[in-house]
């Protein structure tokens, strides 16, 4: 996961949407329409979605000759060459019940998303439970088969609240590299009948502000393309907010202030789903202050309700910095649904043409997209996802029957949509 560091002096302007990458000023008066930002300013190689992205070069002038913009201090900064051991600050353990965890050590006896760390003076058994996700050294996702007995890791998290020897794990950093994606291109995806989809090659990044690209031997009418993106509607992801007998469900977080924190449980906040306001299910979830949205709503389909999360994790000892690492994660029908169906993590869940859609990442696989629960693979190192203001642009484009979204393969940007075709009355 990419390395943000917001200084605390821009809390209080992230609150409200503000915020700034590397060589782009922190500045609140709204940009002219006259101007754009080229993408290769922005670090590409961290943008705030999971895995890293191979690094795009960041030029040292802009188009017109004049200097790069002096990188705000008070900016949030996004680090080029992550290496969560490298920069390691020391263990943070005290063999205290419900207290924080910061420890390193060696992995033995790996067993169901649980092993036990060896760590000088200490032996703790650690768990990994609905809340938890890895990443390597560099910040990309891994599944917990990347454990391995002999491995070093990194555990950030918190002991027990009635087992001081045992640790509930929030982020589990291995030493392993993640492995490269296998991925081999099919001329069909062999869709449901009535979607498509289609891939356009770009010959560099977007540009922002207002969003542009342009592909390869100029195959898309991009102006148009997103003329008429603009008069589409997304409706029926709300009708699908509704349970199967009417239900209306909501959900509301508890104790996600880090000042404020449940007792045993200094890392987490409490996730609560209610139905017609009678809480049924609760959950704790790694939650820091942070610059992204971590709830996404409940949607329903097929007698399932499905809740995307963010899980936040700040790395970083000192107070007047946040370190975060994040990913995904799902809950369907208080099933950790990622887990049960042997993905890393899934995100971005709508409904395309009255069908339950997603993406998603596996092991290997990379990234790709889901329909009606049914996977496509496209061998995406990344989908760009759930950027924060001012490269929103970036996310994904969502509709009733058509979603757009840019990804990368390699140093390759490509914009793809899957579209459906729209019902006819008569």
């Amino acid at each position: 996961m990419n390395k943000l560091r917001v200084l605390m002096p821009v809390l209080a302007a992230l609150a409200f949407g503000g915020c700034a990458l590397v060589d782009i000023a922190l500045d609140a008066t709204p940009l002219p329409a006259v101007e754009r930002t080229p993408t290769p300013l922005i670090n590409i190689a961290a943008l705030p979605t999971l895995p890293k992205l191979a690094a795009e070069p960041t030029e040292a002038a802009d188009n017109d000759g004049s200097p790069a913009p002096v990188q705000n201090p008070e900016a949030i900064q996004y680090d080029n060459d992550p290496d969560i051991f490298r920069d390691y600050p020391g263990d943070d353990f005290s063999a205290e019940k419900g207290s924080a965890v910061r420890i390193r050590g060696t992995v033995e006896g790996v067993g169901q998303y649980s092993f036990e760390l060896v760590s000088p003076g200490s032996k703790l058994a650690v768990v990994c439970d609905d809340g938890c996700f890895l990443t390597d050294p560099a910040k990309l996702t891994v599944p917990f088969s990347a454990v391995e007995n002999g491995g070093e890791v990194i555990v950030y998290g918190a002991t027990d609240p009635d087992d001081a020897a045992k640790v509930i794990a929030d982020l589990i950093v291995v030493r392993k590299k993640k492995a490269a994606v296998r991925w081999e291109r099919k001329e069909d995806l062999y869709l449901p009948n009535g979607f498509y989809y289609s891939e356009y090659r770009l010959d560099g990044a977007p540009t922002l502000n207002p969003l542009s690209f342009t592909t390869e031997d100029e195959a898309l009418d991009v102006a148009e393309k997103l003329a008429e993106r603009l008069k589409l509607t997304l409706a029926e992801r709300n009708d699908f907010a509704y349970g199967m007998y009417g239900e209306i469900y909501s959900v509301g977080t508890e104790y996600a202030n880090p000042t404020n924190r449940a007792v045993g449980r200094p890392t987490r906040a409490q996730i609560s789903v209610y139905s017609n306001a009678y809480e049924f299910f609760k959950t704790w979830i790694p939650y820091v202050n942070a610059p992204y949205d971590h709830l996404w709503g409940i949607l329903n389909y097929g007698g399932d309700w499905f809740l995307p999360t963010r899980l936040t994790v700040d790395i970083n000892p000192d107070p007047a910095v946040d370190e975060i690492v994040f990913s995904d994660r799902a809950i369907m029908s208080q099933l950790n649904y990622d887990r049960a169906y042997g993905y890393i993590r899934t995100f971005g869940y709508s409904i395309l043409n009255y069908n339950l859609f997603y993406f998603y990442e596996r092991a290997g696989d990379g990234c790709g997209f889901a329909i009606s629960r049914t996977d496509y693979p496209l061998g995406f190192d990344e989908i760009l996802f759930a950027q924060p203001r001012p490269y929103a642009e970036l996310n994904p484009f969502y509709s009733d029957y058509l979603i757009g979204f840019f990804g990368k393969r390699g140093g390759d940007w490509y914009y793809g949509e899957i579209s459906a075709d729209a019902p006819v009355y008569y």
